[in-house]
């Protein structure tokens, strides 16, 4: 059945995501907290304290990770929930130590660098005027491959880790043994949803209800495991990997990237089989960026996990699809400011990809940003530094840091520049 269109033209909110946004808005409005901080602590400071520094920080993440709550949302597809800015979902490598090991805190030892590189400058932080010397740091603005874990699930990972050993030195080594000890923990979580799924059936007498779980149930039996087959496979693949990856590190910047681009290969198959429409892919991409949202407690800003949609392949053709389409009517008509959603537009857009891009900025709401391809390809590629191929993959970090996917983080937080000073 053909969804009926809102103001702007865009298809509006189905019945099901309309209850599912209303239920969303009532539950962000009870007390919520998280152990991940508490856990984290623990895990440094007895459970692990022997241990080498890099089996310390994976089995500290490893151990917050599983005993993290499991979250069953009712009325939903995907699985796997996180609230994020809550009391004790503070991350302890980034100030969050309560002095217990300020060696460390990175934000401390930042500040205490400055203090005795710059002293000259931090007396104006210390003023509280921290926009002109700025002492801090913010992790994140990173976009990952996504697409790894969608085709070849954590276990094709871990056979990319094992491969990798033949030819490492000893720190590489370390860091795979640490790679490896997260990519498991990762499916420790997955299991324990997947034991929680199955119970809330065998619990559950409502027939609709038991339908949601016995979905559930067939989806974590998967993914994020092996790689997906179905669109519903990718997106609850993507979903809870995110969501592993996000609670690893909780900061701005970080960001899906090109979402519709990694998902519309399975969406185009499943559209040609008919196993989805695009009706049932909306309802799915509602409900994905309705968790985006609540996982940050509706209001809370300062993340801009940013998806771009459209833009071009890595040899200059368009890459704008009907999933592009479908993101951006539903953050229109969610009217919700997580996830962030930018149109890339490419060289030679056509008149349905510009007439997309017009509504959004005009209606859309949400961040509503266009950014050009043309001028941004050309940017990244001027001193031969970054290939075409790869500037075309770009994505934007945050709020609109440029970098290419899965291939570099912008760092524009590791600190400011003083413009000023420079002109001195």
């Amino acid at each position: 059945m053909a969804l009926s269109t809102d103001s702007t033209g865009a298809l509006a909110l189905s019945p099901a995501t309309q209850a599912f946004l209303d239920a969303s808005r009532q539950r962000v409005q009870g007390q919520h907290a998280s152990p991940r901080g508490t856990h984290w602590r623990r895990a440094f400071h007895e459970l692990y304290a022997s241990e080498p520094l890099h089996r310390r920080q994976a089995l500290s993440f490893a151990y917050s990770l599983e005993h993290e709550p499991v979250i069953l949302l009712p009325g939903a597809c995907l699985v796997g929930h996180l609230h994020q800015a809550v009391p004790g979902a503070d991350a302890p490598d980034f100030g969050g130590w309560g002095g217990l090991a300020e060696e460390f805190d990175a934000a401390r030892e930042i500040a205490a660098r400055v203090e005795a590189e710059i002293p000259h400058l931090s007396r104006y932080h210390t003023s509280g005027a921290s926009w002109v010397c700025h002492t801090g740091c913010a992790p994140g603005h990173i976009g990952w491959h996504w697409e790894w874990i969608l085709r070849d699930g954590i276990d094709g990972l871990l056979k990319r880790l094992e491969n990798a050993r033949a030819t490492a030195d000893d720190t590489g080594l370390n860091t795979l043994e640490a790679m490896e000890i997260c990519l498991r923990a990762v499916l420790a979580w997955n299991a324990r949803h997947q034991a929680a799924v199955l119970a809330a059936y065998d619990d559950e007498d409502d027939p609709q209800r038991r339908q949601e779980f016995a979905q559930q149930a067939s989806l974590v039996a998967r993914v994020p495991r092996t790689g997906a087959r179905t669109f519903r496979e990718a997106v609850q693949a993507f979903h809870f990997s995110y969501l592993a990856t996000i609670f690893e590190n909780p900061h701005g910047g970080n960001g899906p990237g090109r979402l519709d681009y990694w998902l519309w290969p399975y969406l185009r198959h499943d559209l040609e089989e008919g196993l989805e429409t695009e009706e049932s892919a909306r309802d799915l991409i509602d409900e994905l960026f309705i968790r985006f949202h609540e996982r940050l407690l509706h209001g809370a800003d300062g993340w801009v996990e940013t998806i771009v949609v459209g833009g071009t392949h890595p040899d200059g053709r368009c890459a704008f699809n009907p999933l592009s389409r479908i993101m951006i009517d539903s953050i229109s008509a969610l009217g919700i400011s997580h996830p962030a959603v930018y149109i890339r537009l490419p060289d030679d857009p056509s008149d349905e990809v510009m007439a997309v891009a017009s509504r959004d900025v005009a209606y859309g709401g949400n961040r509503a940003q266009i950014v050009s391809d043309a001028a941004i390809v050309a940017a990244m590629t001027r001193r031969g530094r970054i290939t075409e191929a790869d500037a075309r993959m770009y994505m934007c970090g945050g709020c609109m840091e440029i970098s290419p996917q899965g291939k570099n983080g912008d760092l524009l937080f590791s600190g400011f520049v003083n413009t000023a000073k420079i002109l001195e």
